[in-house]
């Protein structure tokens, strides 16, 4: 009997450990889940530009990250991506400082109007090296995330449903959409801005409650905008310095050699997000012109020049001045801003 019952242990023994050995190897390899958010729908130039370097990395991975893609505001609402990469709601995410002004203020710089030609991948690398700033720095810590790669884009104009734009002078009393400091910028200019989501955009403005918005022909012609407005007066507002962003604990589980490739990366992902959404910007709107639905205003010399100086004059002024009232340091990281862009205006998006 005490045979029997040890060989029956034994045999029990060996069978768990048959039966369990798989279950540890699978757990060993099951890959890393994270779940990616974006208020934008994927096919448009601004997304793909976006996501192309995590979809790298997920392919890289060679099946050890499993990306959960969350598109059109499906897991968090544009205005709330951060407080979700914050907590690990999300892992990953589009992050625009401007919808949250409160949480990453120094960062809103990005949105200073009139700062540069707004090239993206200049405005990139410029980003790049401001956050290494301490101040900048200290913001993206406090929010728990860190840069993976670019969002930024190019020069925002006026696109407009009924009234042609050409001259400052016609903004006068239109309701276009803007947010942040271009909203500032327009309101200066005697324009009326309404704060609105991109995807709530085309709707507004076909039922009329708008008269238009401001963005850039990649952004305005991706949502559609050429089905509601008529005509574009690209007056340069700036970009908008967005970024892709990760959970610190989600970036800390990635396999190392993944990490390292993501920092190798930031180069010829801004080289690959010139190409998808500048340029693709450009080639949607030679098409909408070529078509008859666009029609292009180029603004003055004189016009150009009173958007910047009412922009350093007074937009960059506010800015710096709401900066020291909450005891940040704003003029001086102005200045870093504006010797950044200066440093990389101009530079090949491919080098």
């Amino acid at each position: 009997m005490k045979r029997t019952g040890l060989l029956g242990i034994l045999c029990a023994t060996l069978i768990f450990a048959l039966w369990a050995g798989p279950l540890q190897a699978a757990e060993m390899t099951k890959p890393l889940a994270l779940k990616f958010a974006s208020w934008t729908p994927p096919q448009i130039n601004f997304a793909r530009a976006g996501v192309w370097i995590v979809k790298d990395l997920e392919q890289a991975s060679q099946g050890r990250i499993k990306i959960e893609y969350y598109w059109s505001n499906s897991l968090i609402p544009a205005r709330q991506i951060m407080d979700a990469l914050q907590k690990g709601v999300a892992d990953i995410g589009f992050v625009n400082p401007s919808y949250q002004p409160g949480k990453m203020p120094l960062l809103t710089i990005t949105s200073l109007p009139a700062t540069s030609a707004g090239d993206m991948c200049p405005t990139t690398k410029a980003l790049q090296a401001l956050m290494e700033m301490p101040e900048v720095k200290a913001e993206l810590d406090k929010m728990n995330i860190r840069y993976l790669g670019p969002l930024t884009n190019d020069s925002y104009g006026v696109w407009t449903r009924k009234k042609q734009v050409r001259s400052l002078a016609d903004l006068k009393g239109l309701k276009l959409r803007a947010i942040g400091n271009h909203a500032n910028l327009l309101n200066a200019l005697g324009g009326v801005p309404v704060s609105l989501g991109a995807t709530e955009v085309y709707q507004a403005i076909e039922k009329g409650t708008l008269d238009g918005g401001l963005a850039n022909p990649s952004f305005a012609l991706g949502y559609k905008w050429d089905e509601v407005t008529k005509y574009y007066y690209p007056i340069s507002f700036g970009g908008l310095g967005q970024f892709v962003a990760i959970n610190k604990s989600s970036w800390e589980k990635l396999p190392p050699d993944i990490q390292k490739r993501a920092v190798a990366l930031h180069d010829v992902a801004c080289g690959i997000a010139h190409q998808l959404y500048q340029g693709g910007g450009q080639m949607l709107l030679e098409q909408a012109v070529a078509q008859g639905k666009i029609t292009v205003t180029q603004p003055s010399p004189a016009d150009l020049a009173k958007v910047r100086e009412i922009a350093r004059n007074k937009i960059w002024k506010s800015w710096v001045d709401k900066m020291n009232e909450k005891g940040l340091p704003g003029q001086k990281v102005l200045d870093r801003w504006l010797e950044l862009l200066a440093k990389w205006h101009g530079t090949s998006a491919f080098e």
